[in-house]
């Protein structure tokens, strides 16, 4: 069955061309096969962080203000009310044709009006229409920051899992580190015993073994830290028993390429902001154009028709016409100060754009770089292995001596923590490198 797909814009296909790009790196090179650890703790972060929960509810206030805004198009209705007393009340005395004497009217102290208006703006300069677009947009904007914290929390879960990770393959290595220098001691006592070596060879091994539960002791402290830090992250008690991996997966490929559509909120961000100062210029313009607005106004009022003091109803319908005439240039000024703060944010637009692009570049090549170093630190721990293996055979063979033993053992200590650092680096940059190109949907799954 052939499907067919016809893309109507440009931003549709570029969000199809980003989704295969993700497919292809996440899935093709095995990184979609995320740990199910990993995965969790970065839903439970998201789900306690405090700035991910304040950009959720700036989402929910730039929507409220959004739909405030779009009441604008419609009608208001208010009603109001007014009391007033005035000493000398209005009189009025008329000399009536063939009355002998004038005839006098004299207006009550006291006045009361309640009235219901309904008014409907019908042209506003676009003021109405432009502040709703511009509330919309600060929509856009508080989305996208949502993602760019989302962005952060999600790596700063990463670096926090992955130190974790780290620390408890360090103490296994430490723990190894005992094993072996214990044996050694083992054989150098025996050695002793068969009055084949000196006294002062197994105490520089008692001494070294000391040293390494120190070191020991020292890594499961920082273990320990090391969890501290994920609990608290991700909303969890500080002492809860929390399971991480015992080993840093080893990253061995990054043969993909940067791709060339890619959605960061950043970008997005500034982008919107250049449509917040089009619609702060259209909105300050609004000010200078007519605006026009109908209305109509029922009213019980005292004193009513005749000066009678009982309340007596009224209504009037009206048409308001307002058209600015001069303004002393204010307007000239005003528009060029908005029209430069549209440049400033093109600018910043671009900005941001060069460095996102410098950003992803960097993480790329850093990523790469790092997977060469997982590869060059793992051929030097074989090395070490078979380095430590053979000094112990010739030691106890007689033909090295137990500083030889000591020094490739501590070299393959070396190169085991060595390779550890060299395996969480690559998976933070590979984290990284996701942050970089705005890899959310990844993040989210």
């Amino acid at each position: 069955m052939l499907f067919s797909i016809r893309l109507k814009d440009n931003k549709m296909r570029n969000k199809l061309i980003y989704i295969l790009f993700l497919s292809t790196v996440l899935v093709s090179k095995g990184y979609a096969q995320e740990n199910d650890l990993l995965s969790k703790y970065r839903k439970m972060a998201i789900s306690y962080n405090q700035d991910m929960k304040a950009a959720q509810m700036n989402i929910e206030a730039a929507k409220s203000k959004e739909k405030s805004a779009k009441t604008d198009f419609l009608a208001k209705v208010a009603a109001n009310a007014n009391y007033s007393y005035t000493g000398n009340p209005m009189e009025l005395s008329i000399q009536l044709p063939g009355a002998s004497a004038p005839v006098g009217f004299q207006g009550d102290n006291e006045a009361y009006k309640g009235a219901v208006t309904v008014a409907q703006p019908i042209y506003q300069g676009g003021m109405i229409r432009n502040n709703y677009k511009l509330s919309k947009v600060q929509t856009d904007i508080a989305k996208d920051n949502s993602e760019s914290v989302l962005l952060d929390v999600v790596y700063q879960t990463d670096v926090r899992y992955w130190n974790a990770v780290a620390q408890t393959e360090v103490v296994q290595i430490m723990d190894d580190y005992i094993g072996s220098t214990e044996n050694l001691v083992k054989i150098v006592k025996e050695r002793v015993d068969a009055e084949l070596v000196s006294r002062n060879e197994l105490l520089m091994v008692e001494v070294k073994l000391n040293e390494v539960k120190y070191l020991q002791k020292q890594s499961q402290t920082n273990l320990e830290n090391s969890l501290l830090a994920l609990n608290s992250f991700i909303g969890q008690d500080l002492h809860t028993d929390i399971r991480v991996d015992s080993l840093i997966p080893a990253s061995k490929s990054a043969d993909f390429a940067i791709p060339s559509v890619y959605k960061r909120p950043v970008i997005e961000m500034a982008k919107n902001k250049i449509d917040v100062q089009k619609s702060l210029t259209s909105i300050n313009d609004g000010k200078y154009r007519p605006s026009l607005s109908v209305g109509a106004e029922g009213n019980y009022s005292s004193p009513g028709y005749d000066f009678d003091s009982d309340f007596d109803p009224n209504y009037a319908v009206y048409v308001k016409l307002k058209i600015p005439i001069f303004e002393w240039n204010k307007r000239k000024h005003e528009k060029k100060a908005y029209r430069l703060k549209e440049d400033i944010a093109e600018t910043q637009f671009q900005k941001a754009k060069d460095n996102v692009s410098l950003e992803i570049q960097s993480a790329f090549s850093t990523y790469k770089q790092s997977i060469e170093q997982v590869k060059l630190n793992e051929n030097s721990l074989e090395k070490a292995r078979e380095n430590e293996a053979i000094s112990l055979e010739r030691y106890q063979d007689g033909y090295s001596s137990i500083t030889e033993v000591i020094d490739a053992q501590l070299f393959l200590h070396t190169a085991r923590k060595n390779y550890v650092a060299a395996k969480i680096s690559a998976q933070l940059y590979h984290s990284r490198y996701l942050r970089a190109i705005g890899a959310t949907d990844f993040f989210n799954n």
